[in-house]
C-alpha cells in the first residue's frame, strides 16, 4: 500500500490501529457447505460489467490506498471504475463466478452483502470469487472498521450500496449473457514491467523508482507471468480474463480523482480492440510494483499510468495469439474459513494484542480462503497481500499437471503476508504483516485446506 517517508510514518500509525481490529486464535471453523461433485464436458459463459463510479458532484467521498491523503475528499473522476464479472457453467450443472472490482479491497462486510443478495441465484462462498484490482485511486467509505474510517473517511451507506449493487448487477448480467463457448488459455512472460519493492534499487520512501543501483532480479524476483483465459466461439473471442501481478500505484497520493488505474486502462483497451468484455485479476502483489511506479508529479503519472495499462494490454494481445484449449470442463470452487485474530506485531516489538481489545471493533475474525478450478487452471485466493516468495510456497499445493495462480486481495483483507526470512528483514511489508514470523503457516493452512477439499470433492 502507501509510500513516501510521511506515508511510512502514517502507515505505522495505521498498522497500530489495525492491531485493534483483530485478536484471538486461528482454528478450523466456519467452513462453507461442500459443493456437489460433478464433472461436465461442455462449457458456457457470459461476462458483464457495472459502472460503480460515485457521483463526485453530488457525493463527498475519499479515495483508498494511501494514508498520506489524510482523509481529504476526492475532487473528481479521471476514469470510471467498474465491477466486472465472468460466470461459467457446464452441462453437469456446475457454475462459478469470478468478480473483479476496481477497489483497494473487498472487505468481509461487502462480501457478505453480495453473497446474501446472490444466494437465491445459485451463488455462495464456494463458487463466487470476489477480487479487487487493488487500485489506490478507487473510492473508500465502504468499510465500517474503526481504522478504515479514521484514515479513509466515514462509512457511507450509499457508497456501500453502490459497490454491492454494482457487483450483484454485474454477476446477474453475466449469468444472463451465458452462451456456449470454448475456453482457451495461454501463459507468457512479461519482462521488465514489474519489480520487487524490497530491492534496494527501488526507493520505497520517495516512489521515484531506481536510484542508480542495478535491480537484482535474481535475489528479489517478481512473477513476470501473464495468464489469459479467453472465452471463444467459432474462433471469435467473446471475453477475456487476464491474470498479472503488479500494484496499481502508478498514480501517487497526490492524485485526488477517481481512477481504475492501469488495470482499468488495460481492460478498456482490450475491450475496444476485441469488442468483448475484459476482466483483470491481480496476483501475489505484496512486493510487486509496476515499472514505472509513481513519480510524485500528477500530470506525468497520469500519462505513465495510461501508457502502462496499454502496454500490459499489448502483452495480453500477444498472449491471445498463443491460445490452446483448456483441458477439461470441470468448474468447481471450495472455500474454508480460518480465525485470523491471533496477531503478533513486529513494529510493536512483537506485542500480541489482547483479544478483548480487538473483538470490540473487528467486523469478521474469520478469513476466507478459496480454491477455484477452471479445467486445468486452479485459482487460489488470499485475503490480503502475499509476497512473491510466499506465493511460491503455496505452489506446493498445486496438483500435478495444473496451472495454479494466486489471486489477491480477494474475499477479504488482512494486510500483508510474508515469509519468515522476509519478516526478519524489517521492511514495510514485514511491519505490515500482522501475524508474526509464522504468518506464512496461517496462509498455507487456509489455501492448502481449500485446495485439498476441492480436489477431494469435500
Amino acid at each position: 500500500m502507501p509510500r513516501t517517508k510521511k506515508t511510512m510514518r502514517t502507515a505505522t500509525v495505521v498498522l497500530i490501529g489495525l492491531a485493534l481490529l483483530v485478536g484471538g486464535i486461528w482454528a478450523a471453523e466456519g467452513e462453507s457447505p461442500a459443493p456437489a461433485v460433478a464433472t461436465g464436458t461442455t462449457l458456457s459463459a457470459g461476462m458483464a460489467k457495472a459502472d460503480i463510479t460515485p457521483d463526485a458532484e453530488r457525493l463527498t467521498f475519499q479515495l483508498h490506498g494511501y494514508g498520506d491523503r489524510a482523509g481529504a475528499p476526492a475532487t473528481g473522476v479521471l476514469d470510471p471504475i467498474y465491477a466486472r464479472a465472468a460466470v461459467l457453467g457446464n452441462d453437469a450443472g456446475e457454475t462459478i463466478a469470478i468478480v473483479s472490482v476496481d477497489l483497494c479491497y473487498v472487505g468481509s462486510e461487502l462480501r457478505d452483502a453480495v453473497l446474501a443478495r446472490l444466494q437465491s441465484h445459485g451463488f455462495n462462498a464456494n463458487n463466487l470469487m470476489l477480487a479487487a484490482t487493488h487500485s489506490h485511486s478507487g473510492f473508500a467509505n465502504y468499510d465500517h472498521r474503526y481504522i478504515a474510517e479514521k484514515f479513509f473517511g466515514e462509512f457511507n451507506q450509499e457508497i456501500f450500496d453502490l459497490a454491492a449493487g454494482g457487483i450483484v448487477d454485474a454477476v446477474l448480467k453475466a449469468k444472463q449473457a451465458m452462451r456456449p463457448v470454448q475456453v482457451k488459455t495461454a501463459t507468457i512472460t512479461v519482462p521488465g514491467m514489474n519489480r520487487n519493492r524490497r530491492d534496494p534499487a527501488f526507493d520505497i520512501a520517495t516512489g521515484s523508482g531506481p536510484t542508480g543501483v542495478v535491480p537484482d532480479r535474481e535475489r528479489y524476483p517478481t512473477d513476470e507471468r501473464m495468464t489469459v483465459l479467453a472465452l471463444t466461439e467459432a474462433d471469435k473471442i467473446r471475453g477475456v480474463i487476464v491474470h498479472y501481478t503488479a500494484h496499481p500505484t502508478v498514480l501517487s497520493p497526490k492524485n485526488m480523482v477517481v481512477s481504475a488505474e492501469w488495470p482499468g486502462v488495460m481492460c478498456d483497451t482490450l475491450e475496444a480492440e476485441l469488442n468483448a468484455p475484459a476482466l483483470f485479476l491481480n496476483g501475489a502483489l505484496g512486493d510487486a510494483a509496476p515499472q514505472p511506479d509513481w513519480q510524485d508529479d500528477t500530470a506525468r503519472e497520469i500519462a505513465d499510468m495510461k501508457a502502462y495499462g496499454k502496454a500490459i494490454a499489448d502483452y495480453a494481445g500477444r498472449a491471445l495469439q498463443q491460445l490452446t484449449p483448456l483441458r477439461g470442463a470441470m468448474l468447481r470452487g471450495r472455500s474454508v474459513r480460518r480465525d485470523m485474530t491471533r496477531m503478533q506485531l513486529r513494529f510493536a516489538w512483537g506485542w500480541r494484542p489482547p483479544q478483548f481489545l480487538t473483538r470490540l471493533v473487528y467486523d469478521d475474525p474469520l478469513g476466507q480462503f478459496q480454491a477455484m478450478r477452471l479445467g486445468n487452471v486452479l485459482l487460489m485466493t488470499v485475503p490480503g497481500e502475499p509476497t512473491y516468495a510466499l506465493s511460491q510456497e503455496l505452489m506446493q499445493f498445486c496438483p500435478a499437471g495444473n496451472e495454479c495462480r494466486v489471486v489477491a486481495p480477494a474475499n477479504g483483507y488482512y494486510a500483508y503476508f510474508v515469509t519468515p526470512s522476509e519478516y526478519d528483514e524489517g521492511t514495510y511489508a514485514s511491519d505490515a504483516c500482522l501475524y508474526g514470523r509464522e504468518a506464512h503457516k496461517l496462509i498455507a493452512d487456509g489455501v492448502g485446506r481449500a485446495v485439498m477439499n476441492l480436489e477431494a470433492g469435500l
